[in-house]
Formats: C-alpha cells, structure tokens, sequence
C-alpha cells in the first residue's frame, strides 16, 4: 500500500513516517512543504500524479497559535486553501483515502466532561478557526476521509511542552507554568501507532489522543518527577499572565471512546510519558 505522507518531517509526521517503515504493508513516500506546495495545484496534481498514492496522509499545516492572530490570511491560505486545492487534486487524480489531522483548539473550552466528537466546534482562536474551517471543507467535499483530532502533542522529532520545561528546570530558578487550562497530553508515537489501524474503520472523525488529563503544571510536574529535577522551582500561574493574544480553551481534554471501541483502546499518557522519558538523555 503506497501512502503519500504531506507534512512529513514535523513533530508528528516524522514519527508516522518511522512507525509505518517498520510494516511490510505500506511504502511510504513523504514529502516537505519545498517539495510539495500546498498553495500550488500544479505542484499537488504533478506530485498525485506521479506517486499514484493509495492513501495520502495531511500531516502539514500553519501550527503557530500565536503567529496566527497577527498572520491569519497565511494561516487561512495553508490550512485552508491549501487542502481545498488537495481534496480537489485528489478528485481529478487517484481519488483515495485521504487523512487529516485537527485539533482539540476547534472547541471552546465551555464543557467540563471531555469533548466527543459530535460535540460543536467553536473555536476561540483563529488558528482555531482555521482548522475548523479545514474539517468543514473535508466534510463537505470529500467523503473518503478521516479526520483524526489530536492535542498537546509530544515526541522525539520537535519542540514540544516536555523539552521546553527541561530546559528551563536546568536553566531557571523559577519556572512559571498555566495551571488553569486542561487537555490531554498525548504522545506521537502512540498516534503514529494507531495509523495502520485506521484504514479499517468507516471514514469519519475520530478522537486520537492518550487516556487521562492534565493541567499544563500537572504535566511539567510529571515530567520534573521523572526526571528527578526540582519541582519546587515549578510556579503555578493563571494564563491570564502569560500575555498571549490568542485566546486557548481553558477544558479541551477529548474523549477516545469512540477510537477505544472500534480498535485498539490508547493507553494513559503517563504511561507514554514514561515511555517518552525514558528515551531522551539530559
């Protein structure tokens, strides 16, 4: 099974990349944003045309929450646009499965029992919005698609939260850290993990994220425990004040029920955190 994997050197995309090397099942040819241009239909229907791609996995996107509240009409143009020319491409082309992957910042954060995926999106940010937008213009205009919502990702091939709170343990006396916003920290590696098993299941939104829930400082907490840094220069602060422009959901934990029930059921983060820990070297 030959699978196109857009977005393939990031945090999450590198990681699929490894886990679907390891299977006899699948060649996997993946692509960056230099060689395969979302904001270009020539480039995408060149590259679908000459890969032939039995699924194409959408691991690419505009990612800076922050950058986007200033930046929006470039965070529209790749999240947005960007998969319209792609699902229209892909329609002129090979037609396959196609695999998306959103966000728990689609919802507001008003709910205080996990978020299912019938739930309304109503995003407060326009990174947010974006990615709304993007699962509406799937939903819309092509049926053969999955769309896999995941959060507070961590893993070996990126920055993410873990690396940043290390750093600052070795560095800082003081580490302020959000205690009132609360999601589900999720591992990169239990996600790529759960790729293969995917194309089995009826298209459709899923929820693909580790069991459990934390706050940002229950997370950095973890984290300094495992490791044996210094908890006590861990500071709770509310996220009020950090300052940021962008508004974040203050409750986006997300409910995998749904993924538990038709597959394999996704383990507790603090599992894959030990796992995560257990593979870096500080």
């Amino acid at each position: 099974m030959r699978v196109l994997l857009v977005g393939g050197y990031g945090l999450l995309g590198t990681e699929i990349f490894e886990q679907l090397q390891k299977s006899v099942t699948f060649e996997v040819i993946r692509f960056d944003k230099s060689q395969f241009n979302l904001l270009d239909k020539d480039s995408i229907h060149e590259a679908l045309s000459s890969v032939k791609p039995d699924i194409v996995i959408h691991a690419a996107g505009y990612t800076n929450v922050e950058k986007a509240e200033d930046d929006f009409r470039e965070a529209f143009e790749i999240n947005c646009q960007g998969l319209y020319y792609l699902i229209d491409c892909l329609k002129a082309t090979c037609r396959c499965p196609l695999l998306y992957f959103s966000t728990d910042y689609v919802f507001d954060g008003q709910k205080r029992t996990p978020y299912k995926e019938t739930d309304r999106m109503n995003p407060l940010n326009r990174y947010g919005w974006t990615k709304a937008l993007s699962e509406d213009i799937i939903r819309a205009n092509y049926k053969e698609a999955f769309i896999i919502r995941t959060a507070w990702l961590f893993g070996n091939y990126g920055k993410c939260f873990p690396k940043t709170i290390i750093k600052k343990l070795q560095e800082s006396n003081i580490v302020p850290v959000i205690n009132d916003q609360f999601g589900s920290p999720t591992y990169t590696a239990d996600v790529a993990k759960c790729i293969s098993q995917i194309f089995n299941l009826p298209y459709g939104t899923y929820h693909v994220v580790n069991s459990g829930m934390a706050s940002w400082y229950d997370f950095a907490m973890e984290i300094a425990e495992l490791l044996n840094l210094d908890k006590g220069k861990i500071v709770p602060v509310q996220s009020g004040q950090f300052g940021l422009r962008a508004k974040r959901p203050s409750y986006s934990v997300l409910d995998n029920t749904k993924w538990s029930k038709l597959s394999k059921p996704i383990r507790h983060y603090k599992d894959a955190l030990k796992d995560y820990i257990s593979t870096i070297s500080i």
